[in-house]
């Protein structure tokens, strides 16, 4: 893989495909996380982050409806790069959810526990 821009591209499927759009929630936590630090500058990121959810829940619909305005205006933007980037090259490859058998990734059930500790014990 080849770094270049601060930004890894594969060699193999062309350059970086496009940002996926932030949420209206995620949106709104960028525009005021500065203002909430400064007024709590004892609190640690985590809780930073719990208040201005707190916060974002009692917004009133005025203002969520301009964030999720904002976000389908990025929403569309990205459906149309990502339509230009997959005609060019092709669709994209999620590597982290993908095991090399094609099976997806995911958190592990009480059943695939179950069968790696019986696994752990046949081998002992």
């Amino acid at each position: 893989m080849k770094k270049s821009n601060n930004k890894i591209q594969s060699s193999q499927t062309g350059p970086q495909p496009p940002k996926r759009p932030l949420s209206s929630y995620m949106r709104w936590t960028a525009d005021n996380r500065e203002a909430y630090k400064k007024k709590n500058p004892e609190m640690s990121p985590k809780e930073l982050m719990s208040l201005l959810g707190k916060e974002w829940n009692e917004q009133s619909n005025t203002v969520k409806k301009k964030y999720e305005d904002l976000f389908a205006k990025d929403k569309k933007r990205y459906e149309e790069e990502l339509k230009v980037y997959t005609d060019k090259y092709g669709p994209i490859k999620n590597k982290k959810k993908e095991l090399d058998n094609g099976e997806k990734k995911g958190k592990k059930t009480k059943k695939s526990k179950e069968k790696g500790s019986a696994k752990k014990k046949e081998k002992d």
